[in-house]
């Protein structure tokens, strides 16, 4: 991990790489995630490291591994005007939910997924918060 850690740390995604990304996107119509995101191999390895507490207390989903539903819990204040997308591990979106109302939670129906990791992120004007998701049917 640190040799990996620390490679990543030293040699962020370039310009090179990030249209690589996208020229093989336009061909094979899938993404190199850690190139879009390069805070996932953090987050993977160690997910405190990649959010501060109050993050994790602010959003959180259950039951996890889920099944075919989940709820998103949401104790921030302003969660007008969220989005919550689930991708794969190939950085595909496989399900956008836009919330508009700040309901303190919200259920997702999951059962068109198949089973696998994937990665959860709630998107706001601020900022994204990123958590692993475990789907078992």
């Amino acid at each position: 991990f640190s040799t990996l850690y620390e490679w990543h740390q030293q040699d962020p995604p370039d310009d090179f790489e990030i249209n690589r990304n996208n020229v093989i996107y336009s061909y094979q119509n899938n993404r190199n995630p850690f190139i879009d995101h390069p805070e996932y191999l953090i987050n993977i390895y160690d997910p405190m490291n990649g959010f501060s507490e109050l993050s994790h207390n602010q959003f959180s989903i259950y039951p996890n591994p889920a099944d075919y539903y989940i709820t998103i819990s949401i104790s921030e204040i302003n969660s007008i005007n969220r989005k919550i997308k689930i991708s794969d591990l190939t950085g595909r979106v496989v399900l956008t939910e836009n919330i508009t109302n700040p309901s303190s939670s919200i259920t997702l129906n999951l059962s068109d997924l198949k089973n696998g990791l994937y990665l959860l992120s709630s998107e706001t004007n601020e900022k994204v918060i990123t958590q692993k998701l475990q789907i078992l049917h």
